[in-house]
């Protein structure tokens, strides 16, 4: 396993950083996604088809992590035609098996609720106005990570300038 010399050399604070940057623009974009969806929503009725929990594995190995989304099947019309849609949040975030839980129980079949519509993308229609959590932490996370390569990638060139010269 590597020590943190290994983590503060040249080659590895220039990876750190795009990484870091990267993180952090794309969870920044995943933020501006969801307030825009909600932002330009439109309040229609919809009767919900079905309502469960969809669950996956990602990663390998001892990094195997569960997901869990909840899935809310629901019909609704617009400008007279019929849509179908299943997010129950704007980006159809996925948590805990309890919180997907939790949220699909909200909806039975056949219950009339309201659904939020983009207008221009009916297909990715929601029923709850809420927020995520989740690229808010990305984009303090890759932030930090940017930020400490930034710093290490300082603290290497300033130490280079004042060490004596062989």
């Amino acid at each position: 396993m590597g020590s943190f010399r290994d983590l503060a050399s040249p080659r590895a604070l220039r990876i750190f950083l795009p990484v870091g940057l990267f993180v952090s623009a794309w969870s920044g974009w995943l933020v501006w996604q969801e307030r825009d969806a909600i932002q330009r929503a439109i309040e229609v009725p919809a009767t919900i088809e079905s309502s469960t929990v969809e669950d996956w594995t990602s990663g390998t190995g001892t990094n195997r992590e569960r997901h869990y989304r909840p899935v809310v099947r629901f019909t609704f019309e617009l400008e007279g035609k019929s849509h179908v849609a299943d997010r129950v949040t704007p980006l159809g975030t996925s948590g805990s098996k309890s919180w997907a839980r939790e949220l699909s129980g909200r909806f039975q079949p056949g219950d009339k609720v309201t659904a939020w519509v983009d207008p221009d993308v009916p297909g990715h229609a929601f029923l709850l106005k809420m927020t995520s959590w989740k690229p808010v932490l990305g984009i303090v996370f890759g932030g930090l990570i940017a930020i400490a390569a930034g710093i290490g990638m300082l603290w290497r060139r300033r130490k280079a300038d004042v060490s004596p010269a062989p």
